[in-house]
């Protein structure tokens, strides 16, 4: 299957693909946040997930590749949810990224504000078949960035 992106990078040069493997490491590694590939899914089921997801959320990234444990959708507050979902959807439907603002609920019980700026992925016959992004904590302002314990609110326990 061929899989297109609507994100198109001009990136010049070449790189031996033997290499290829450890370069994402280092650069998943370097841009920070939490990179992520994910199904177009009510579940937010997740293909690959970066190790940030253990600092942002207190959840390591193995329990929800394919919903081992955990679906990441029921990370989202329940009040944001439809939201998300419906700008999601829009950028399906309008073919374009977008940057979304939500609250996800950690592993301590707090609601953490979250940015996820993502971009869905075709195949040939122009079907969704994946959604990619990068979800970090949310900023205030420029060149601000508060960490966990500055961001989380806490939840009462249910």
């Amino acid at each position: 299957m061929i899989a297109t992106s609507l994100l198109r990078v001009p990136i010049h040069g070449r790189v031996d693909p033997r290499e290829l493997p450890a370069m994402w490491e280092r650069l998943v590694a370097v841009i920070g946040g939490c990179v992520y590939r994910r199904k177009p899914d009510a579940q937010w089921t997740m293909e690959l997930m970066s190790d940030a997801v253990r600092d942002l959320t207190g959840y390591d990234p193995h329990r929800f590749i394919h919903n081992a444990s955990l679906a990441f959708a029921n990370l989202i507050a329940p009040d944001d949810r439809a939201r998300v979902e419906d700008a999601v959807a829009a950028a399906v439907r309008e073919r374009r990224r977008a940057t979304l603002h939500y609250r996800l609920r950690t592993a301590y019980r707090r609601l953490l504000p979250i940015e996820d700026r993502l971009v869905p992925v075709y195949d040939a016959q122009g079907r969704v078949v994946a959604i990619e992004g990068i979800f970090d904590l949310a900023t205030f302002g420029p060149g601000q960035r508060r960490g966990p314990a500055e961001n989380a609110v806490a939840v009462p326990a249910a």
